[in-house]
């Protein structure tokens, strides 16, 4: 029983250094680079989407170097069913081809460094997950390759990418805060992929521009 009560006042001593306190809102507007590695004439040599998102920024409140920016960006683009049981995103003009409307779930931990008096840069990883929905439109594929490619995103923890971010700020004002913002995001679950053309397939990159506003 002592240990115990030790223990949950060792815990209770430590969780304030790891408190976080909301300070900005970020919205972003940026591109996605998905690598998609051909096999025969299905797809695209790599897919280049829009995104649109956002994030929050929580420095600890004992270290505010550290912060914990969660974020969602959404995309969308087209993806075929191809020979090799395998969905392979294409271009938005392709007809015979499904609908792909995905959200980004990012959850990276930054360390700040002051660079100059208005300068920073932002460096940090974590997990990600992408969430995706897949839609059948008026000249797309059969149900059943849609059903397909909907099934494979979810197979083998496709939907689950570690990645890696740097962000440069230049700070305009008090309250703005521009951000060039580039994220990696690495396709570990071709490791386990018997059949993954290469283990770089579907690993995606993002270059974003966005503003960071600090909250009242």
């Amino acid at each position: 029983m002592k240990r115990t009560f030790l223990a949950a006042a060792c815990l209770l001593s430590i969780l304030p250094g790891f408190a976080l306190d909301p300070e900005y809102v970020i919205p972003r507007i940026g591109v996605l680079l998905i690598n998609n590695v051909v096999t025969g004439e299905v797809g695209a040599p790599d897919a280049l989407v829009n995104t649109l998102g956002a994030s929050v920024s929580m420095p600890f409140r004992k270290n505010p170097r550290f912060s914990f920016d969660p974020g969602l960006d959404i995309y969308w683009t087209k993806y075929e069913w191809g020979a090799d049981l395998r969905a392979h995103p294409t271009e938005l003009e392709t007809a015979d081809a499904g609908l792909v409307v995905g959200a980004l779930l990012d959850a990276p931990v930054f360390w700040k460094w002051e660079i100059a008096d208005r300068f920073e840069a932002l460096l940090g990883g974590g997990g990600s997950l992408v969430l995706r929905a897949t839609f059948r439109t008026a000249g797309s594929s059969s149900t059943e390759d849609i059903r397909s490619i909907g099934s494979w995103f979810y197979q083998g923890l496709r939907f689950f990418y570690p990645n890696a971010q740097v962000r440069l700020a230049y700070r305009l004002q008090e309250r703005f805060t521009f951000e060039f913002v580039l994220r990696g995001f690495l396709p570990l679950f071709n490791a386990w992929d018997p059949d993954a053309p290469s283990f770089f397939d579907h690993a995606m990159l993002n270059a974003a521009m966005g503003l960071r506003v600090r909250l009242p």
